[in-house]
Parts: structure tokens; C-alpha cells; sequence
């Protein structure tokens, strides 16, 4: 009699069934015949069924040298980007007959190292690599992992793996040609990790971009930062806390570039007043200015928000101050904004 508390075996299955147990073995191995199941094929089924039968992958790979598994090292599953790519990843997977084991291990080497020895020793049929540090080939190339098929995906690193993943160079081409067609040319970068290759590919197409319309970058405009909501705030607070504080940046669609702007502006309030345009045109008539001041400078009572003191160039047209116009008299905006 079989203990319940154990898995049945292929040899119980086969003797209550009534056929041998290379049948059972047979039938619960493969698919559905065109033909259909025979009727003693069916009664193993069922009795599999009956008894709660799991094939045993590990023990099955032993005699195919095959586990239909994959492995995927994929750092920040926050961003949901990276977890799209998962997602798909998972899903075609699926398709194929395989199951995917995920390690998320930190965005350093040393982590990544020690994600796909555990893969590796959980004998996956191949392993996807998406966060390969530039130069990538060194680190694959001191990998002890046999003969273990390996793919790059989302950054190549210069690995020499076959690789998977978007046009960086073009992303960063449409960004800068989508600032220029607007006329702007005084431009800045949060440009992420050095060792990233998603993010120096899209510099360079950035790059290329403003080369091509006889635009200069300066390397004061250019800052590297992490893919992390603080990298972000920290880039952010870099370029607006510099000499020149640029109208328009460009920042990749990640959690970190937008945090950057959509933080509280502490450094955009660094003085005392700043005009800063928010136009999305060229014509001056069409800009909006907004008059930005350090929380201390700020109004505190309602009746002297009605109307802040010193500002000669206000003119609204009710006694109602039009929002946006919190300003002083130094700082004023230029007359084609007064409407």
C-alpha cells in the first residue's frame, strides 16, 4: 500500500493501471497522439491523476541531459521596463515548453557572478544576460560554466554574446532631433551609468544628432548617474545647481531621469528668483514664464499673495493675480509674457 505522504512512482502507477511500466512512462512523458489516447493510455492518466503524479524534471534530465529550464539574470525589476522584458521573456519561454528561474541580483559584477553559478547549478538549458557591465567579453570570458549557451539581452557590453534588445543609438537620435525640430539648442544630458551600454549607446546617437545640426554638447552638460530614483534626484540636482542651468534635458524614460524633475525643485530654488520658460515653441509670445522663489521668499499671508510687493511689471486684468506670477520687480518677466 502507498504511503500518502510520498510522491507515487512510476512503477505504482504502471502495476494499477495493469500495463508495464515503460507504458506509464511513455504515456505520461509525451503529448496527446493526432489519434488520440488508447484506451490503456487513458486508464494510466487517470490513475496518474488519482494518485497526484508530478514528473520529476531532475530525474527525467538524467537520461536527456535536458531540464527545459532557462536562466535569467536581470537586475532592477522595479523599472517597468526591465520587467516587460521579463514578461516577454516568460511568455515565449512558455511557449517553447520551457520554465525560466530568475535571479535579480544588484547591478555589480560580483553579484551578477555569483547569480549564474547558481543558475548554472541548477542545470539550465541556457542562460539570459541582461546586465553585462562595458567591457563585457572579459567577464564572460572568465565565466567557468562549461559549455552553457549564453545570450546578451537589452545591453550588449561588447560581450561577443548573440544579442537581443532595442536601438539605443536611433532612441537617442529621436530624442535630441525631438528637442531640436523645437529650437532648442542649450541642451543637457542625464546620461546614466558608464557601464551600461543602453545608456552610452543613446548618448551617442544623441551626440551624433546635435553634431548633425551644429550643435555643441559641452562636457559640463553631460551627467552620469545610476538608473535609481536617487541617481536621478542627484543628476538633477547637479545641472540645476550649475553656472548655467539648461532650459531643456534630455533624460531617458526610466524611474531616475524623472525623478530628477518631478522631485521637489529645492535646487531650482537655490535663488533668490529665477525666470524659467516652459515654452514648447520658439516664438516669444507663446511662452510661459513662471517665476520660481525659495520657500522663505515665498508670501505667507493670503492678502499678500493677492498682490507681492515691489512687482511694477503686474498687471493682471481682475484682482484676482493671474497663477504663475509670484514675482519682485528684479526679476520680472519680459513684456511680451504680460498679457
Amino acid at each position: 500500500m502507498r504511503d500518502g505522504n510520498r510522491a507515487p512512482t512510476l512503477k505504482e502507477i504502471a502495476e494499477r493501471a495493469g500495463v508495464h511500466v515503460s507504458t506509464a512512462s511513455r504515456v505520461l512523458r509525451q503529448p496527446e497522439p493526432v489519434d488520440g489516447w488508447s484506451a490503456s493510455a487513458l486508464r494510466v492518466r487517470e490513475v496518474a491523476v488519482e494518485l497526484g503524479y508530478q514528473p520529476n524534471l531532475w530525474a527525467a534530465s538524467l537520461r536527456t541531459r535536458k531540464t527545459t529550464t532557462l536562466g535569467v539574470v536581470m537586475t532592477r525589476l522595479t523599472d517597468g521596463v526591465v520587467a516587460t522584458t521579463y514578461q516577454g521573456i516568460e511568455e515565449a519561454a512558455s511557449l517553447a515548453g520551457y520554465s525560466v528561474l530568475l535571479s535579480s541580483p544588484p547591478d555589480d559584477l560580483d553579484a551578477q557572478r555569483r547569480a549564474i553559478e547558481l543558475l548554472v547549478g541548477r542545470q539550465v538549458d541556457g542562460l539570459l544576460l541582461s546586465s553585462l557591465h562595458d567591457p563585457g567579453r572579459p567577464f564572460i570570458e572568465s565565466l567557468r560554466i562549461g559549455n552553457v549557451p549564453m545570450l546578451a539581452v537589452t545591453r550588449h557590453a561588447g560581450s561577443g554574446l548573440p544579442f537581443v534588445g532595442g536601438d539605443d543609438l536611433r532612441g537617442g537620435h529621436l530624442a535630441a532631433r525631438h528637442l531640436l525640430d523645437r529650437g532648442h539648442t542649450d541642451i543637457a544630458v542625464v546620461a546614466g551609468p558608464r557601464h551600461a551600454t543602453t545608456a552610452g549607446d543613446r548618448l551617442a546617437g544623441f551626440r551624433d544628432a546635435l553634431r548633425g545640426a551644429s550643435v555643441e554638447l559641452p562636457a559640463d552638460r553631460i551627467v552620469h548617474s545610476t538608473f535609481e530614483v536617487d541617481g536621478g534626484i542627484a543628476a538633477g540636482r547637479a545641472l540645476l545647481d550649475s553656472p548655467r542651468v539648461p532650459p531643456r534635458s534630455s533624460r531617458s524614460p526610466t524611474p531616475s531621469r524623472s525623478a530628477s524633475w518631478a522631485s521637489p525643485a529645492t535646487s531650482a530654488c537655490a535663488s533668490p528668483t529665477t525666470w524659467r520658460s516652459s515654452a514648447t515653441t520658439t516664438s516669444p509670445s507663446s511662452r510661459n514664464y513662471r517665476c520660481r522663489s525659495p520657500r522663505s521668499a515665498r508670501p505667507r499671508t493670503r492678502s499678500a499673495r493677492r498682490r507681492p510687493d515691489g512687482c511694477s511689471n503686474w498687471r493682471p486684468a481682475t484682482k484676482r493675480r493671474p497663477s504663475g506670477y509670484p514675482c519682485n520687480s528684479s526679476s520680472a518677466p519680459p513684456p511680451e509674457a504680460i498679457s
